[in-house]
């Protein structure tokens, strides 16, 4: 039997944290504008405004005069959960990939949404433009993607109902989850391995600002989510996506053995 989730705690808690910082961002969407700016990632960020979350998106939460990339990195280092809306012109934008490394370099939750697109599908191609450096962080940061369960959609003949209520309930769960992680003192996230390359100065140039931690949850919170835990000597992983483990490697209506 599923689990009901403590969705009023949650948004209480999210408020608190808002109030004492401003702005903030609890999800923040990663997509190529072309592709799904006027169906999935439009249609998402007003689910997960309707639940009283915050979202970014650039094209409804930029305003005239905010500089580009300081306020798109400022939004991803401040957000909990990050979703990207993989499609077929997606690995084409250097902001989509610059996005996404940044989210996987500030170990925030992933959660992939492959609209159109097949997750062994997505390369990361040498035009030229690039140097070998910025090639390595973004095929890392799309490797790490493909190889993470998220959701599937065909918006051909796909029910975008279904697709908003998976995203929004996935979403809810992961908030909950990174609760979880903080009751219990742990971080999450991953060391990319081009970062060994780095030089001392470069190392310095990527350096950010470091975040204050988040107050701790109110105990109707921290209730629930000690309630959701699952037994420590499990050794299992917490949530799952349609009965897919997370971190179990395939991709909801693809197969685990991928070609790469």
């Amino acid at each position: 039997m599923q689990r009901s989730l403590p969705y009023r705690q949650i948004i209480r808690y999210l408020t608190q944290i808002q109030a004492k910082k401003q702005p903030r961002t609890d999800v923040f969407i990663n997509h190529r504008r072309v592709d799904t700016n006027k169906n999935v990632a439009g249609l998402l960020y007003d689910q997960l405004a309707r639940l009283k979350l915050r979202p970014f998106l650039d094209s409804k939460t930029m305003k005239p005069g905010d500089k580009l990339m300081e306020r798109i990195d400022m939004a991803i280092r401040d957000c909990k959960v990050g979703i990207a809306i993989f499609s077929p012109h997606y690995c084409e934008s250097f902001y989509c990939l610059h996005e996404l490394a940044m989210i996987m370099e500030c170990r925030k939750k992933l959660i992939p949404i492959f609209v159109d697109v097949k997750p062994s599908e997505l390369r990361v191609v040498d035009d030229g433009s690039r140097q070998a450096m910025e090639l390595a962080r973004f095929r890392w940061a799309v490797e790490e993607a493909k190889h993470t369960v998220g959701l599937t959609f065909d918006s051909s003949n796909g029910d975008w109902s279904d697709l908003l209520r998976s995203a929004s309930d996935v979403v809810m769960k992961n908030l909950l989850e990174g609760f979880i992680l903080l009751l219990n003192g742990k971080s999450r996230g991953i060391e990319p391995p081009y970062s060994k390359a780095l030089s001392v100065d470069d190392d310095e140039k990527r350096a950010t600002k470091p975040i204050a931690a988040p107050p701790p949850p109110p105990p109707m919170l921290a209730a629930a989510a000690e309630k959701h835990s699952p037994p420590a000597a499990s050794g299992n992983p917490y949530w799952t996506v349609d009965g897919l483990l997370l971190g179990h490697g395939s991709v909801m209506g693809e197969p685990l053995h991928r070609a790469q």
